[in-house]
């Protein structure tokens, strides 16, 4: 019985909660205002950067995921139908051609 390992999904999920956590402290601190945006882009930069070491981490896992999911049977679409008449051609072979109105063309 080889079960499949699958991702730690936990580890992405507690991800957003340490980022708001750090963001309510960088909030606590008294910093100047660039001082608080250069830490709040600093904390974002962080929690992106832990959101791809989850995901180059679980690659494997996610892989072999989605290819249990490709394999299983799925019927094929139907042939379209050809018989339809087309409405729209009959629609342009109808419509008349008139030249330009003089008001609407300026000499040069």
């Amino acid at each position: 019985m080889n079960a499949q390992p699958k991702p730690k999904w936990w580890r992405l999920y507690a991800i957003v909660p340490l980022m708001l956590a750090m963001l309510v402290l960088e909030a606590q601190v008294a910093m100047p205002a660039w001082a608080h945006q250069l830490a709040q882009l600093g904390i974002v930069l962080f929690a992106l950067v832990l959101i791809g070491l989850w995901c180059l981490s679980n690659l494997h896992e996610l892989v072999v995921d989605e290819q249990a999911d490709e394999s299983c049977e799925v019927e094929p679409l139907p042939a379209p139908m050809r018989n339809l008449p087309n409405v729209r051609s009959e629609a342009a072979q109808k419509r008349t051609v008139m030249p330009p109105s003089p008001d609407s063309v300026r000499m040069n």
